[in-house]
């Protein structure tokens, strides 16, 4: 079951918990849970509700996420509610969102979707019916159409809450550029590598 499956992971030394995080009021607050090792990482868990206000916000937090005492990486756009959740015990994880910081979330989690050498390193619990939603709505995830009828850069937001939530977490955890640096967080911090452009190899991914 998903509660043997995180008690299992929990007494593993070399697992992490992760959280990423998008609010909203009239737009969903969403959050995706994962565990990692290294490179890999599996969604276990991942809700979308609108309509909340922030003590309703951190109560869901405390039933879904708490007992996991994640890494959460939430949309910064929001600081007064990242400061909620501090308080409240969560471990909020700064980080800047800025220019580029769309595009190369979204290459970062195709990266890890579809390795170019290898088996993917990003996972989705089956049959959970959150992780199951998110995975539906990450495959429906397009850009808006501008007034020509021709694609923007710039994603539609109708459903991107969970998806928004899934990037914030991947995006921080794993980090790539089209230059071929690749960012990795441990322990809490950033550790910076760098790998030949064109060759993504497990060893330096």
């Amino acid at each position: 079951t998903k509660k043997q499956l995180i008690a299992l992971l929990r007494e593993r030394d070399d697992w992490g918990f992760y959280a990423g995080m998008d609010f909203g009021f009239t737009h969903n607050f969403a959050v995706t849970t994962g565990a990692a090792d290294g490179y890999r990482m599996f969604i276990i868990d991942a809700f979308c509700i609108p309509n909340l206000l922030p003590d309703g916000q951190v109560n869901i937090c405390n039933k879904r996420i708490k007992h996991l005492n994640p890494a959460v990486y939430a949309d910064p756009e929001n600081p007064q509610m990242v400061a909620v959740l501090k308080r409240a015990g969560f471990r909020m994880k700064k980080w800047i969102k800025g220019p580029g910081s769309l595009l190369g979330g979204m290459d970062t989690v195709k990266l890890k979707l579809k390795e170019p050498m290898g088996q993917p390193t990003l996972f989705f619990l089956a049959e959970d019916p959150g992780v199951e939603e998110l995975f539906k709505q990450m495959g429906q995830y397009h850009w808006k159409l501008n007034a020509n009828g021709e694609m923007s850069d710039v994603p539609d937001e109708k459903d991107d809450d969970g998806p928004d939530s899934c990037r914030y977490l991947v995006m921080n955890k794993f980090s790539a550029s089209r230059s071929g640096s690749a960012h990795m967080s441990k322990n809490d911090e950033t550790v910076q590598t760098f790998s030949n452009s064109e060759v993504w190899t497990m060893d330096n991914m």
